[in-house]
Formats: structure tokens, C-alpha cells, sequence
């Protein structure tokens, strides 16, 4: 189990650390990148690889933002979608996919969403 613990926590780092990649390159030129791929070298040394699959993470684009994404123990894509899971009895609503439980989605990942425009003519109107 503590090998299990630490792969989730390997895959949860590595797919922060390319969301991070992610969006300073969305900084640098105003979009998203089209893969993974295109952030290396500048922004990381090599695509992260997913420790449950020894494949590279996924990378998924939406109207929404990005994710980066570990199929997580149950080796299946499931969209990004993690499994939820209550921390501790007495923490009400507090959830968090831990990417340990086989069966459902149990994807691991980060996720960024698309903010709108703060030098938009709509956003300075606005104010």
C-alpha cells in the first residue's frame, strides 16, 4: 500500500508540476500548448511519465482549460475523472481522489480552467 501511496503522490506532483509548465508557457504566447510535448525544453526537461503506466501523462484540452492526468491504479482512462473519497469522518464535504481505489474512475491529476480576459474591453467596462 505504501508503494501505491507514493506512486499517486509521484503521478499528483509530476502533473502539477506540467500544469504549472502549462501555463507559464500559456503566459509566454497566449495559448495553451497543443501537447505536452511542446514544453520541453523550455519549460520541462521531458514529457512527465504517468507511474502506474511508465507511459507519459495525459494532456487534454477543452473549451474549459487543461488537464494533465495519471490513469491512476485501475490503468483506465476515465477522462480525468478521480475517484471521491471523504478524508475523515468529521470533515464535512472535504473530498479528494486519492487514485487508490480499483473499480471507478480513479484518474489522478491537476486541472487549470480558463479565466476570462482581465485587459478585455468587457472586464474594464465592467468596472
Amino acid at each position: 500500500r505504501a508503494v501505491l501511496i507514493a506512486a499517486a503522490q509521484r503521478a499528483k506532483l509530476e502533473a502539477a508540476a506540467a500544469g504549472i509548465a502549462a501555463l507559464r508557457f500559456k503566459n509566454a504566447t497566449g495559448r495553451w500548448p497543443e501537447s505536452l510535448d511542446e514544453l520541453v525544453p523550455e519549460y520541462i526537461e521531458g514529457a512527465p511519465i504517468d507511474p502506474f503506466t511508465g507511459r507519459p501523462l495525459i494532456y487534454l484540452r477543452d473549451a474549459d482549460g487543461i488537464m494533465v492526468y495519471s490513469v491512476g491504479l485501475n490503468g483506465t482512462n476515465d477522462s480525468g475523472r478521480p475517484t471521491l473519497m471523504r478524508h475523515s469522518p468529521g470533515v464535512g464535504g472535504h473530498y479528494s481522489g486519492l487514485g487508490l481505489k480499483r473499480g471507478n474512475s480513479d484518474d489522478i491529476g491537476f486541472r487549470l480552467w480558463e479565466m476570462p480576459d482581465e485587459a478585455s474591453p468587457s472586464a474594464r467596462d465592467a468596472e
